[in-house]
């Protein structure tokens, strides 16, 4: 019977040897717990029966290009607020299969880390606001703030004050002098808005928004 033998080249043992490395480096990350993210950081949406329930006290998320976390943190993150960050922390004990989001396990599709460190990064995460305007659109002067999102799940991070009257097409439960707003931009963009102050016109749309509210919808800005 011939021996068959097979030459294994230097140059691959070096490629085998990084995958090792590299894949046992995943492999030990998980099993810490351990996550590095980059995204944007928005308020939790969690109401006061919401943080009973998870038993966590967190007033921030971490959107980002997968799954969304609570923030855990010892200090306050508000100079954080609407910024692109990088977090490094670990998964919170209890949350590392989540998101579960079956009836008895729903947490608006979101896990839970505790932030160890954090800090200002250029964003990597993709625009997570798509809209589609299909009402009859409107120009408004308006003023942008931040906004408190009503649910975790709700993306009303940003709102509108308009400096006039607003005729509606449509009846909302209640007549808001401010809007939530629905948008495109980029963080960049709504934060040079903000930082700036200034009154801004807006084209887009007033359409019925969460729990019979009334959201505008971004078309564009007039410059």
């Amino acid at each position: 019977m011939q021996d068959v033998r097979f030459e294994i080249k230097p140059t691959l043992l070096i490629i085998l040897a990084l995958l090792s490395v590299n894949i046992s480096g995943q492999i030990e990350e998980q099993m810490n717990g351990r996550v590095i993210l980059n995204g944007i950081v928005q308020t939790s949406g969690l109401s006061e029966q919401d943080k009973s329930r998870f038993k966590i006290d967190s007033d921030f998320q971490i959107i980002t290009n997968e799954i969304p976390y609570f923030l855990i943190a010892n200090d306050d993150l508000s100079n954080f607020w609407g910024q692109c960050v990088e977090i490094e922390g670990k998964i919170l004990e209890g949350w590392d299969n989540y998101p579960i989001d079956d009836r008895l396990h729903f947490t608006f599709g979101r896990s839970a880390i505790s932030v160890e460190s954090i800090k200002f990064d250029s964003c990597r995460i993709q625009n997570y606001i798509h809209t589609h305007i299909t009402c009859l659109q409107d120009t408004v002067e308006c003023n942008i703030e931040r906004s408190v999102r009503p649910a975790p799940d709700i993306y009303y991070d940003y709102r509108i004050i308009p400096l006039g009257q607003v005729k509606l097409q449509i009846e909302p439960a209640y007549n808001p002098p401010i809007f939530n707003l629905i948008h495109a931009l980029s963080v960049d963009q709504v934060n040079t808005i903000l930082n700036a102050k200034s009154t801004v016109k807006l084209v887009g749309c007033f359409t019925g928004g969460y729990a019979e509210s009334v959201v505008f919808k971004l078309n564009h800005i007039i410059e």
